[in-house]
């Protein structure tokens, strides 16, 4: 690869990405938090209401 190519290539993608990014950015924010919040509170409750369970399934 020529860093000309690289370049141009780098650019492609990085344009495809925020064109994908921007229509459906929403959705992935919406994805991320309830991905990072709703599994993470989960696993607080369940370890403070139910420890024994939460043992026996890990």
């Amino acid at each position: 690869f020529t860093g000309e190519l690289v370049g141009v290539l780098h650019k492609r993608i990085a344009e495809v990405w925020l064109s994908v990014a921007n229509a459906s950015m929403s959705g992935w924010i919406k994805c991320i938090t309830l991905g990072a919040t709703i599994p993470y509170d989960r696993r607080k409750k369940g370890a403070e209401s139910r420890p024994p369970k939460q043992l026996e399934l890990n």
